[in-house]
């Protein structure tokens, strides 16, 4: 009895490839050549206008035309129109859009080296690159992650094996996946120290301190201090220098999340943020903000190496299928397999679109690039400050500015109210995009200035922001118009 083979029909060809390459390029130029900021639809009405229906058969790759087109982008919020100022996602530069098409094409394995070699061998050869760019090459080791948050929790967890269950403390500017992880770890919520900041959103030193030498006194074991680069809230960096002289005294673990000012290293004018970096334990990094490409790009630098391996596989754990003994490593292969260094087995063939960007553009355009950034923020904090009618939460440590529209007709108490109306009033009919941030009991608006496509026009900012606030008033006095006896 024969068995036929039956080829399994996926319409998949060189033709098609080119159909689908030229149908979506053809879309994503149209949309490039008119950004926009509101989405076709929203809500309700953005779920009864997708077509979810999936056929027995299939619509052909034609389809691809209409879904790219007429579901996703007439109501994508488009990164590179110049008045969004959102979220930490930056539009990304086409290099690594077209790297990581040709990645996700051939979807390599980043977990072993028998799996691809050329895909682990581009990852490790870069991360060496970046080692030594951030002067983590001694003993160190790296590897690359998800975002921020698996970052973060990878240091702890290598922090946890190289000290010992223990306090961590952090700032409350620190990103929440720190909480987050130490709740994943183990920590006791009392052993979680949450340190005041200063005006600018830096930890307080003094306080810092205190609590070390405080736990010193107790005889409590701090396991791990985290600080800052560039904090979500306010882009403020924590002194890395003084935490650092901190630890020489205490030994603690030393952790920096950079994911989002890292990207200092590459500016001869802002590198000095990150002093005091070369003595911290661990570091994390994300290309995916300010370097442009799109996620999921994280690098994770860790220099105790031994606890980070340990931590990740405490019983010496071999896997018969992927985790094997070193003596069956391929005699042309020189790193360490990948999984020994990452939570995950399945990642994504990452660092193709990292080095594609800094293959095309080059190390100085990063630098150029933050320069731009910070010196548009610092424009429209001056302009700001010279108005009567916008208040500034502190002034700008990076690329991030919070402040308040605080027109004459609206009361103290009511500017917080007033303000966040504000926001969504800017967002639909005003072609601006922020979002809200709080202190407190206080809504402040938070621009974060990512875009390197466009020119800022700050008088154009200034008064959309003041039309906004007009239709606000305008909708607040309806209101009490109509709620009147």
């Amino acid at each position: 009895m024969s068995i036929r083979n039956k080829r399994l029909s996926t319409g998949d060809s060189k033709d098609t490839l080119k159909l689908a390459v030229a149908i979506v390029t053809d879309v994503i130029s149209a949309l490039y050549g008119n950004p926009k900021i509101q989405p076709k639809a929203i809500g309700k009405e953005l779920i009864s206008s997708l077509d979810m229906s999936i056929s027995d058969n299939g619509e052909g790759i034609e389809y691809i035309k209409t879904l790219v087109r007429k579901d996703f982008l007439d109501n994508v919020i488009n990164y590179r129109h110049p008045n969004y100022f959102g979220h930490q996602r930056p539009a990304p530069l086409i290099a690594g859009v077209l790297a990581d098409f040709a990645a996700q094409a051939f979807n390599p394995t980043v977990t072993n080296y028998d799996g691809n070699p050329v895909s682990v061998t581009i990852e490790n050869e870069l991360l060496k690159w970046f080692k030594d760019l951030f002067d983590f090459s001694l003993h160190g080791c790296a590897t690359l992650t998800s975002g921020g948050s698996e970052s973060n929790l990878t240091a702890l967890l290598a922090a946890r094996e190289s000290k010992g269950l223990g306090r961590v403390i952090l700032s409350k500017h620190a990103h929440y996946s720190v909480e987050k992880a130490c709740y994943i770890l183990g920590v006791c919520p009392q052993n979680i120290i949450k340190i005041d900041v200063d005006d600018s959103g830096r930890i307080s030193k003094s306080q810092l301190e205190k609590e070390i030498l405080e736990a010193k006194n107790k005889r409590s074991r701090v396991m791990a201090v985290v600080a800052t680069a560039g904090t979500t809230s306010l882009g403020a960096f924590d002194d890395l220098n003084f935490i650092a002289e901190l630890k020489r005294k205490s030994d603690f673990w030393f952790h920096v999340d950079g994911a989002h000012g890292g990207a200092c290293v590459f500016s001869d004018k802002f590198s000095s943020r990150l002093d005091g970096l070369s003595l911290a334990d661990s570091f994390c990094f994300d290309p995916h903000k300010l370097m442009w490409v799109s996620p999921p790009a994280s690098i994770f630098f860790c220099r105790n190496k031994e606890a980070l391996t340990s931590a990740l596989n405490p019983t010496g754990m071999e896997v018969g299928y992927i985790i094997k003994p070193s003596s069956e490593t391929s005699r042309n292969y020189v790193y360490e397999e990948p999984l020994r260094l990452s939570l995950f087995c399945t990642r994504h063939f990452t660092s193709l679109k990292i080095l594609s960007v800094l293959k095309v553009h080059g190390i100085n355009f990063f630098g150029r690039a933050i320069e731009k950034i910070v010196d548009d923020t610092w424009s429209i904090f001056l302009a700001m400050e010279k108005s009567n009618d916008f208040e500034v939460y502190c002034p700008p440590s990076f690329n991030i500015i919070c402040f308040r529209h605080t027109p004459i007709n609206i009361l103290e108490d009511n500017i917080s109210n007033h303000n966040v109306k504000l926001k969504d009033i800017a967002i639909h009919e005003c072609e601006i995009f922020f979002n809200t941030i709080y202190f407190g009991d206080e809504c402040w608006l938070r621009m974060q200035l990512m875009n390197i496509y466009e020119d800022i026009n700050i008088q154009s900012i200034l008064d959309n922001i003041r039309l906004a606030s007009n239709i606000t008033s305008l909708s607040e006095r309806s209101n009490d118009y109509g709620n009147s006896p």
